[in-house]
């Protein structure tokens, strides 16, 4: 602690009372605690040398003796104090002070904070101590849902084999928000798998697959659905209903000389989520008679001669 002294790390006067230094302690170990600092290697040994200074100023024993070594001039030559020059008189070899996570140094939480050590430097239930309490195993399903229940949301309920993880006549339930597509992950907290007697269970962690539909293709929010006509519908054009997923009924025009494979899309007529809302693409297959009869033939021979086409 080069240049600086216990007064100095706490940020307060030689004359400071015991409330102050307390106070500024307490401020202090809200900023640099290592539970707010996980892995921060300055913050840790920034708290260490403020609970140092802590353990010294606030016993009035301590802090005359520190005071009377101040004095004296038994400080190190890098600026810090020297315990060993000085006899250690606080006890111990040496000024090394020892945190733990989550149970402070000592009785000084305790003593400062309360019982509830540093948890009450927040009063927002967060406590260190929670940090390692064993907890159950998160568990990974896969968990398929009616293509209906994807569309317009709803509740899903199911069941696991039990294994080691759970209980087989147990019930897990699924809040589907409409939109819902294959690989929507949720979690179930404390739905995993169980812990130890004081631990907590882990989570469930579920991915939707979507149940296949026998007339649409979902990809994302938006859906492709087929349409069958013959070829002189495509040649001539024509106009067909199909319906969306929403049971709404469409008139789709197809235009004169509508070639196999086309598509076309229909904005805003896919799903619906809560945020937006997809396409839908309608794919043009073309029928061909399997065969026909002689006067059939013949003029269809008669179109390809006018229409300079090879037969």
């Amino acid at each position: 602690m080069a240049n600086k002294d216990y007064y100095d790390i706490l940020g307060v006067g030689e004359k400071a009372s015991v409330n102050e230094i307390k106070t500024a302690y307490r401020n202090l170990a809200k900023k640099y605690h290592p539970d707010a600092n996980p892995g921060n290697k300055a913050a840790e040994e920034k708290f260490k040398g403020i609970s140092e200074a802590y353990t010294v100023l606030s016993d009035p024993k301590k802090r005359a003796q520190y005071d009377q070594m101040r004095r004296l001039g038994a400080f190190d030559s890098a600026g810090g104090f020297d315990f060993n020059r000085a006899g250690n008189p606080f006890g111990g070899g040496g000024s090394s002070f020892f945190w733990q996570s989550g149970g402070g140094s000592g009785n000084i939480f305790e003593e400062i904070f309360g019982s509830g050590g540093f948890d009450s430097i927040f009063n927002t239930g967060f406590s260190p101590r929670q940090r390692h309490s064993p907890k159950g195993q998160d568990v990974e399903v896969t968990v398929q849902i009616p293509f209906d229940l994807a569309v317009n949301g709803g509740t899903h309920s199911f069941k696991l084999s039990g294994g080691t993880h759970f209980d087989s006549s147990k019930t897990f339930n699924l809040k589907i928000q409409p939109g819902t597509i294959s690989g929507t992950r949720m979690r179930l907290q404390g739905q995993g798998g169980t812990a130890g007697r004081n631990g907590t269970a882990g989570d469930l962690m579920v991915t939707i697959s979507v149940a296949p539909h026998p007339d649409f293709r979902m990809e994302g929010l938006d859906i492709h659905s087929d349409i069958t006509i013959n070829f002189v519908q495509a040649a001539l054009g024509t106009a067909v209903k199909i319906q969306n997923v929403y049971n709404k009924t469409i008139e789709l025009k197809i235009p004169p000389g509508t070639q196999p494979d086309r598509i076309f899309r229909l904005p805003g007529l896919g799903i619906a989520s809560t945020s937006r809302i997809g396409d839908h693409y309608v794919h043009v297959k073309v029928s061909i008679p399997a065969s026909l009869n002689d006067e059939q033939r013949d003029k269809l021979r008669e179109f390809a001669r006018s229409a300079n086409l090879e037969i």
